[in-house]
């Protein structure tokens, strides 16, 4: 019975050697400060957030401002045309488009290469009425509770 237990003990350790090691997730950039308000008169989304580099142990190494603005119902940026942020080292892209607010996807190209992430109203992003002090505002989305969006590569 001792060797039945020995041999199954050494079996498991062997393939517990022989499966490969899982590589580390690697986020070279997170957003944040998502600000998307919706201007009732020109009935356009209008958007600005924060793009931050990453190095492998997750300290800041950098950061740049980027923006746009569509026309409700239309693609922001083309699913292929990048578009610069501030820092012109950084461009961006919604490949699936972003009609639904409160549901899409954004891949940021950088120093750090090329990496994505989705953007879905939850406990960081919420979609709601304006309820700042500008006028011609209905609605807002924006990080909340110091959301931040690591994007994968």
């Amino acid at each position: 019975m001792k060797c039945a237990y020995v041999a199954l003990a050494l079996s498991l350790a062997g393939a517990a050697f022989a499966t490969p090691a899982v590589e580390a997730t690697t986020y070279p950039y997170s957003i944040g400060y998502i600000s998307l308000k919706h201007l009732i008169e020109s009935d356009i989304w209008d958007m600005t957030w924060s793009v931050t580099s990453r190095d492998k142990t997750d300290a800041a190494t950098g950061s740049t401002t980027c923006h746009t603005a569509w026309n409700n119902g239309s693609i922001p940026v083309g699913p292929k045309t990048p578009e610069p942020c501030a820092n012109a080292a950084y461009h961006y892209r919604f490949p699936t488009g972003a009609y639904d607010v409160e549901s899409y996807e954004l891949v940021i190209e950088g120093p750090g290469g090329s990496a994505t992430t989705k953007i879905e109203a939850g406990y960081k992003y919420q979609c709601g009425p304006y309820s700042g002090t500008l006028t011609n505002i209905d609605k807002e989305c924006k990080t909340i509770n110091g959301g931040e969006f690591y994007l994968n590569q």
